[in-house]
This record gives structure tokens, C-alpha cells and sequence, in this order.
């Protein structure tokens, strides 16, 4: 191939380049159209699925309050209309207090926080408190 050859391939190649971004601009103009038409056309339906999420999540919120007051009450985890109870540990303590610990007791020069709440939890450390955190659980299918 010459180069007046090379020169007309690529200026071909660019034309067709221009067409297929022009093609798609175009289709991508049209989709944009269609979405606000949907969008503006169903703008009732957004806001009811908005109101019924919000609804949702604020009765889920009750059913959790619901079942932890029955939890404190009775202490019983087991399921309860499809709501479960969760416990977990929760540590607090003072991050630079317990790097300082674990470098004293040759641990590590970082801090392997789940090496030392495993040691928190059997040396029982002064400056750590271990908490329970309850937490309510929903299941997917609550008519199970």
C-alpha cells in the first residue's frame, strides 16, 4: 500500500467513526427523550414507591423496637413471627492504651485488633469494656 493509499484507509475509517458516534448520539438522544417521557409519565407511581419504602422502613423499625422490648423482657432469641435476635460483642477502649498494651506484651508494633479483643476477653484488660449489642433481625419471608 502506498501512502496515498494508507491516507484514503484512514480517511475512510475516520468517516465511518464519525457516522457510528453521530448513530449513537442519536439513539442516546432518544433514550434520554423516552426516560424523561417515562419519568414524567409515571412520576406518580415514583412517588408512591417512595412513600410505601419510607413506610416500610419506618414499620420495620417498630417491629425491631417490638421484638428487642420482648427480647429484654424474656431474653429469648429464638425466632418470633420471622424476627430474630443477634447478639455480638462490642469493644471499646482507648486505641493508643491498647497499642501501648500490645507492643508492652510483645503482640505487635501495630495493633491486631481481633488478637486483642480474643486477649481482652480471657485477661479481662482494666481499660476494655465488652458490651453485648442486640440487635433485631427480619427475615426475608416472614410468613415461614
Amino acid at each position: 500500500m502506498n501512502e496515498k493509499e494508507l491516507e484514503t484507509m484512514v480517511g475512510e475509517g475516520v468517516e465511518k467513526l464519525i457516522t457510528v458516534r453521530e448513530n449513537e448520539r442519536a439513539l442516546q438522544e432518544k433514550l434520554s427523550e423516552l426516560k424523561t417521557i417515562f419519568n414524567e409519565e409515571n412520576a406518580n407511581l415514583f412517588e408512591d414507591i417512595a412513600e410505601v419504602k419510607a413506610m416500610v422502613l419506618e414499620q420495620e423499625e417498630i417491629v425491631k423496637g417490638q421484638r428487642m422490648h420482648h427480647y429484654d423482657i424474656t431474653k429469648d432469641k429464638t425466632k418470633l413471627s420471622g424476627i430474630g435476635i443477634r447478639t455480638m460483642k462490642v469493644f471499646e477502649y482507648d486505641k493508643p492504651q491498647a497499642l501501648n498494651w500490645a507492643i508492652e506484651h510483645k503482640v505487635a508494633l501495630k495493633l491486631d485488633e481481633p488478637a486483642f479483643k480474643k486477649i481482652a476477653v480471657v485477661e479481662g484488660l482494666d481499660f476494655v469494656e465488652v458490651k453485648e449489642k442486640v440487635t433485631a433481625t427480619i427475615g426475608s419471608d416472614l410468613r415461614k
